[in-house]
């Protein structure tokens, strides 16, 4: 790949999306509070938070797919994100890099993590259409994944050192699945729990 080694995480709120098109104000704010604490707001509290998170990051690969574990049947629903064929997705800003700072936590950082969820999929997947409202949203278990990546020190065929499509599965080895959550104001993937190991040979779990 181009981009191989580490990747410097910048993560800046550009811009929230407002789900649905629906805007929280001000307004919204105080009558929630007033409605709940039964009385007038005392006024407003102005908080600065600080957010941490890890900066430098290993490039495991660029993701094409996530497979997500439908509730109560044996069957894995797709999550496919767009590649152009040929060529390493490094040089399209839709690119979603997979990421590690450590042993034992993928990340996805940057390009088109945009998920979109009609009423067959929430259905599907056993998602209330309700819970879209929330920042954070549970998809399910997270049953497989498909990564573009180069590896040189593997034995097998000469294109692997060129990058190819690796696919893991979670749990085959008896371990516990991870979770795959959508963050709706950032548009953003998060893979939760799990216990599952990143190694030379690939993923294990």
């Amino acid at each position: 790949m181009k981009n191989s080694g580490i990747i410097d995480s910048l993560k800046e709120a550009i811009g929230l999306k407002q789900v649905r098109g629906k805007k929280v104000t001000e307004s919204d704010a105080k009558k929630l509070a007033e409605s709940f604490h039964g009385r007038e707001s005392r006024g407003k509290i102005e908080i600065a938070e600080r957010s941490k998170y890890r900066k430098n990051l290993a490039i495991l690969g660029e993701l094409e797919e996530l497979g997500i574990a439908v509730p109560g049947k044996d069957k894995i629903k797709p999550i496919r994100f767009s590649r152009d064929i040929g060529n390493s997705r490094s040089d399209s800003d839709d690119c979603v890099y997979v990421c590690a700072a450590t042993e034992s936590q993928i990340e996805f950082i940057d390009g088109d993590q945009t998920l979109t969820f009609d009423t067959a999929v929430c259905r599907e997947l056993q998602i209330e259409e309700s819970d879209l409202e929330k920042d954070f949203v549970r998809v399910g278990e997270v049953a497989s994944i498909v990564y573009f990546a180069d590896k040189h020190h593997l034995e097998g065929s000469k294109y692997q050192k060129q990058g190819t499509s690796y696919e893991h599965m979670f749990g085959e080895e008896g371990g516990k699945l991870p979770e795959l959550w959508y963050d709706t104001l950032n548009d953003s993937l998060l893979l939760l729990g799990g216990s599952y190991s990143i190694t030379p040979e690939g993923i294990k779990n």
